[in-house]
């Protein structure tokens, strides 16, 4: 269920339950039948508490076999993957999972097959080749990651794309600027950067991105 399909029921389960109540405690005074009397003021408690304001917070879960809730990150966040949700929280938590891997940000790029394509800016630990032909780990570390992605995830989940970048474009506060990084895979121009840390690094991203997909 989906937050639009979420604020639809909000906006419209009060309208028609206050009907049906209606409809209950008029059949119920024409038939003087207490049962349906209860019933119409239970209808109308029900849709009052329904009706109070709710506040939804943009953050999704997922619930496991095992009944454990997995927080996925902002709904707004999450990937619409070949008709799967996968959440861009999920890929990054495999991805720095990885022996290898220091940090990982995750966003989605216009995909004419599946939807959305998954791309993958990643930071490697000291220490470790931070090239797409790195042969420390089997074929090459991009193929790794992928295939550690898989693992931890599944199939659906595999990055169509890893770049690897010795920084990410972050705040004054430290938070990663995933609407940038979002514009430079759709190769879009890029938005305000004036609240990063370091401007320079998204100039050496975008020329990076753009030297990888050529």
């Amino acid at each position: 269920m989906n937050a639009a399909y979420v604020h639809l029921l909000l906006n419209h389960v009060p309208v028609l339950g206050v009907l049906f109540a209606l409809a209950l405690l008029a059949a119920a005074l024409a038939r003087r039948n207490e049962t349906l009397l209860r019933a119409g003021w239970v209808t109308l408690v029900v849709v009052a508490l329904v009706a109070l304001p709710v506040y939804f917070t943009g953050d999704g879960a997922k619930r496991d076999k095992d009944g454990n809730f997995w927080l996925l990150g902002r709904v707004d966040d999450v990937m619409n993957v070949a008709g799967h949700r996968i959440s861009t929280m999920e890929v990054e938590s495999a991805l720095v999972d990885h022996p290898a891997v220091a940090e990982a940000a995750v966003v989605g790029r216009t995909h004419d097959l599946k939807g959305t394509a998954i791309v993958a800016f990643v930071t490697i630990k000291d220490g470790h080749p931070a090239t797409k032909d790195a042969g420390s780990f089997g074929p090459g570390l991009m193929d790794d990651l992928k295939e550690h992605v898989v693992k931890k995830i599944g199939k659906i989940a595999r990055p169509d794309e890893i770049l690897f970048t010795a920084d990410l474009p972050k705040t004054r506060s430290g938070k990663i600027m995933r609407r940038l990084l979002r514009d430079i895979a759709e190769g879009k121009a890029v938005g305000d950067t004036t609240t990063l840390a370091d401007p320079n690094v998204i100039a050496r991203l975008k020329s990076k991105y753009e030297e990888q997909e050529g």
